[in-house]
């Protein structure tokens, strides 16, 4: 409801008496979207919030909120490199996005991809990734290379943080008791890590499983 320009010029107290009440009326059904009501106090939480709706926007170079310096700005949409180029994945589901003023990367928050070999994002721009990985050499030797999960949906570490490693008992994914090994962490890039694993294990002298958790920086 579109509110009513009152009062104009030589309009009397009785001509806008009902304009300006509709007014008042249309002020009100705005502001109850996910707020508490203006007239009905209600434990002194008039006027709060009850949530946060956001319009999604399709992120095109025309859609995307703009942001003022030194500005902050949160909005929906789905992540897409095509519509706009700051974006470091392309996904099919919206997400909340962070535009900071001053940056070059848009970091959907929101974005992540809760399976054994996942990532997310933190609003601050953090990127984790994590893992289980099946040991695939021999004991009491350097492991093959193992890469990051990455692809067009899934960031990539600009730089690394912080890399942890931590043993298993399990030999392909399997509990074997007499699996008893040390994995320690030999070298690390923005996209694969080494590990060495050392120790006692069955008679298949294969490596025992390992899990990982890395912490980086995103694309800037």
């Amino acid at each position: 409801m579109a509110l009513n320009p009152v009062p104009l010029s030589g309009q009397t107290l009785n001509a806008t008496r009902q304009p300006i009440a509709n007014n008042f009326t249309a002020i009100n059904d705005g502001f109850l979207v996910d707020h508490v009501e203006l007239s009905v106090p209600q434990a002194g939480d008039a006027g709060r919030h009850k949530k946060v709706t956001l319009t999604q926007h399709s992120n095109a170079s025309g859609d995307r909120p703009a942001v003022t310096t030194n500005g902050f700005v949160l909005y929906d949409a789905i992540p897409n490199v095509a519509n706009d180029a700051r974006f470091p994945i392309t996904l099919a589901t919206p997400e909340i996005n962070v535009i900071r003023d001053g940056t070059n990367i848009i970091i959907p928050f929101t974005a992540s991809d809760q399976v054994d070999e996942g990532w997310t994002y933190l609003p601050s721009g953090l990127l984790i990734k994590w893992g289980y990985v099946v040991g695939s050499g021999a004991r009491d030797a350097t492991q093959p290379a193992h890469s990051f999960p990455t692809d067009a949906a899934i960031p990539v570490f600009s730089t690394i943080l912080h890399v942890s490693i931590t043993s298993t008992n399990r030999i392909s994914n399997v509990v074997t008791a007499a699996a008893r090994q040390f994995t320690a962490l030999q070298v690390f890039t923005t996209t694969a890590i080494t590990v060495r694993t050392d120790g006692a294990t069955a008679a298949t002298g294969t490596a025992t499983d390992w899990t990982y958790i890395a912490m980086g920086i995103g694309p800037v």
